[in-house]
């Protein structure tokens, strides 16, 4: 996203070699469970019925492009209120402040106490933690949003050691210690190999160049 937002020195496509991805960040639109809106569409037609009415919280700017974008496709003006952390905006929701929150998993513990409700997640396709959970995509929307954690090295990288680099860190993938720790904090276990990951770079730049122009984000 960063080329998008500023000038740097790189080319994300260029400029690194792809070796593993081995997580995703869970992304997802909640809203408290004492709210009408059991499900994305009964949430949007209500939106689209209130211009400006419907606020929402969010920390940074990913999660922010996946309603802006969401927004723009169906047709709906809602107020978005940027917070200093994650943390900041889940407080938000929690105290009635805004009516929604798509941002990470802090709204994991509050979904599984009951005091939220997840509408739907932010990927490209369902995450295997949350199979029941629709996407944007599953309603027929184009606007997905993904946050990969992955291994990458210096663009040139030789290939017996992109390939032994890789095979240590698939290896490490099946270590309880890091399972445990994934789950732990809500991360999505999910593999892609050098050329999977090149692809997934790719397609995620090409969503922030077009979602940064038709937006207008700076």
């Amino acid at each position: 996203m960063n080329p998008y937002l500023e000038k740097v020195p790189y080319d994300v496509n260029k400029d690194f070699t792809p070796i593993m991805k081995f997580v995703d960040n869970i992304m997802g639109l909640s809203v408290r469970s004492d709210s009408p809106w059991k499900t994305l569409p009964e949430f949007l037609a209500y939106a689209k019925a209130n211009p400006g009415k419907i606020k929402y919280s969010h920390f940074g700017t990913v999660n922010h492009m996946a309603m802006a974008g969401l927004a723009q496709e169906a047709g709906i003006k809602w107020v978005n209120i940027s917070y200093a952390g994650s943390k900041e905006a889940v407080v938000a929701i929690l105290g009635k402040h805004v009516d929604a929150y798509p941002g990470g998993v802090d709204w994991a513990p509050y979904v599984e106490s009951g005091e939220l409700r997840l509408l739907a997640t932010l990927g490209p396709k369902r995450y295997k933690m949350y199979p029941n959970v629709p996407t944007f995509v599953d309603f027929g929307y184009k606007t997905w949003m993904a946050s990969p954690h992955a291994i990458i090295g210096p663009k040139g990288l030789p290939g017996p050691i992109v390939e032994k680099l890789h095979n240590a860190f698939k290896e490490a993938m099946n270590d309880p210690a890091f399972l445990k720790v994934a789950k732990t904090i809500t991360l999505e276990v999910s593999y892609a190999n050098q050329e999977g990951l090149a692809k997934e770079i790719k397609d995620l730049d090409e969503v922030f160049a077009r979602f940064t122009k038709e937006l207008n984000i700076k």
